[in-house]
């Protein structure tokens, strides 16, 4: 499923949950209303409504072009002294991430 799609359907969720515990009043029947107000009634519908805020920044970001990062002009001058010592560019590899040398015999 797209990112931006859940992100959206969790916020009209979360939203829908806060604006209808902030209008119970209005649409809950007598018994209801009963059951649902409460000391910490006021503390779901504030954890409802940062959620739905939560997923509507993320639907956004979700749709915000990112660029990659520059290397930074120290790393650039650091490169061009290594090409002109060795001639090639400079590659960070680690030594457990090489599948091209031939496999270690298993000495058991």
């Amino acid at each position: 499923m797209n990112t931006r799609v859940f992100n959206l359907a969790l916020m009209g969720a979360w939203l829908l949950i806060c604006l209808g515990l902030l209008t119970r009043e209005a649409w809950m029947p007598p018994g209801l209303l009963d059951k649902v107000n409460g000391p910490q009634t006021p503390m779901v519908v504030a954890v409802a409504g940062i959620l739905a805020v939560w997923n509507f920044m993320r639907f956004w970001m979700a749709g915000q072009p990112c660029r990659p990062v520059d290397p930074s002009p120290a790393v650039e001058e650091y490169r061009r002294k290594i090409r002109s010592i060795t001639g090639e560019d400079p590659k960070v590899t680690d030594p457990q991430f090489r599948f091209d040398d031939p496999p270690a015999d298993d000495h058991r």
